[in-house]
């Protein structure tokens, strides 16, 4: 919603119900929550995410990439980052028959970890990183 007063953009969550009395439908109640500032948060997110200049990404615990930033596909040698998020979760792995390398293992409880892995590049050549 953009503000007549001053321009000022606002975002919100909104839930529209039908008010019914009878078989009629005589009304509308509307519920909205502001939620402008996580809009602006998710967008200085996004922004940081895009514009790093180390590969970044978020994958499933079973290794299946969910995203990963421009610095991540250039650096993997992929043309877009929809071919490489439509890869299989083990095409990065040096050896194809590990478990995916950017998933967890059964004892990884998933906090900040710094860790080198070797991923294979598109064009085969491994490469490893930290």
């Amino acid at each position: 919603m953009r503000l007549k007063s001053s321009g000022k953009t606002l975002y919100f969550d909104c839930a529209l119900n039908a008010i019914v009395k009878g078989d009629e439908e005589v009304g509308v109640s509307a519920l909205a929550r502001d939620v402008t500032e996580e809009h602006q948060k998710e967008r200085r997110f996004t922004e940081l995410f895009e514009t790093l200049q180390e590969g970044v990404y978020f994958s499933t615990p079973e290794g299946k990439l969910l995203d990963g930033n421009v610095a991540l596909v250039y650096v993997l040698g992929y043309e877009s980052k929809e071919e490489l998020l439509a890869l299989d979760s083990r095409a990065l792995n040096a050896d194809p028959n590990q478990s995916p390398v950017l998933g967890r293992s059964a004892d990884d409880q998933g906090g900040v970890r710094t860790r080198e892995i070797t991923l294979r590049r598109k064009d085969g050549s491994l490469g490893v990183f930290s």
